[in-house]
């Protein structure tokens, strides 16, 4: 287990100097500039122009390259363009707000999805297996954005059941975070649990007609030592490996359902920084998502590797 966690950090040096690279070349590559925003309407090409000196954009790419890189490695991701904030700072700001949605989406996902799916696939053909496959086909194909905008003109204006968005840090109030992260939760975990259901009914089906659990009902083990103690082990390992990939999904789900509820998270951030050209605030946001997806990646290695020995080795 150490050898592979080992192997695993190693490679995330290489992976996180090839993404600050391709994110500074297309974020060099494109069009305008964050003068142009700066001066609005009285913007003029030598306005710009001067601007663009103040910042040091009119330095040659490698060397521009150079000195974020050089500070990044050490932790510095330099300060905003607009707010002259450190990028760090900004970004941890708004960090636990999307942290605690997303997290909040997954478990709810997790809860509803695989105790969904589970159920199926023990009734194999019956009425709550078509049930179960009408809702999570309904789940997949209903857009999360749309979820929240229905989820929000009907529990928080009409019914006034949650707050009129806007989001309340667990630290200030634990009953108001949960009431404030709730809906964009839900509106984020639909589509995610019906994704659980459908692949937990496939893996437990499967696993269900292996020779082992077979045999260890020709023996007489009750059905729910089966399940419990033969079948659901085995068909977790490729849970945990959706869960990995939901959780980085529901991350960028965030953006969009941050924008519908007013929270003040990091897709939040995302998208004024790159409509307004903060290019330090979107590099530093780039190399937080490759971060996130390298760690998750690593998580999902050690728990298979728990739950499954064989994986130590590969």
């Amino acid at each position: 287990m150490l050898k592979l966690i080992a192997h695993r950090l190693i490679t995330f040096i290489p992976v996180l100097a090839i993404v600050g690279v391709m994110s500074f070349a297309l974020l060099f590559i494109t069009p305008g500039s964050p003068g142009q925003y700066l001066l609005g309407d009285a913007a003029t090409p030598e306005g710009v122009a001067q601007i663009d000196r103040e910042l040091g954009l009119n330095r040659p790419f490698v060397n521009q390259f150079a000195d974020w890189f050089g500070k990044a490695a050490r932790g510095d991701l330099g300060d905003s363009i607009l707010t002259r904030q450190s990028v760090r700072d900004s970004i941890m700001d708004r960090l636990p707000a999307t942290a605690s949605l997303a997290i909040a989406a997954l478990l709810l996902a997790l809860t509803l999805g695989v105790p969904m799916g589970a159920a199926a696939a023990l009734r194999p053909g019956r009425f709550t297996d078509r049930a179960l496959s009408l809702m999570s086909s309904l789940g997949v194909a209903i857009p999360g954005f749309w979820l929240g905008i229905l989820l929000a003109n009907y529990f928080v204006f009409k019914l006034q059941w949650f707050p009129v968005l806007g989001y309340t840090p667990i630290t200030e109030n634990p009953w108001l975070w949960v009431k404030s992260i709730t809906l964009p939760a839900v509106a984020l975990a639909a589509p995610a649990a019906a994704v659980f259901a459908r692949h937990m009914r496939n893996q437990l089906t499967d696993v269900l007609q292996r020779d082992y659990v077979r045999t260890a009902r020709a023996k007489g083990a009750t059905q729910r030592r089966v399940v419990i103690h033969h079948a659901l082990k085995n068909a977790a390992s490729p849970i945990v490996t959706l869960a990995g990939t939901s959780f980085v999904g529901l991350l960028g789900g965030t953006v969009i359902v941050e924008q519908i509820f007013s929270i003040p998270g990091v897709g939040n951030l995302a998208i004024n920084a790159s409509y307004q050209k903060d290019l330090p605030i979107v590099q530093g946001l780039v190399v937080l998502a490759a971060v996130v997806v390298l760690l998750v990646n690593l998580s999902v290695d050690i728990i298979n590797g728990i739950l499954d020995p064989r994986v130590r080795t590969s």
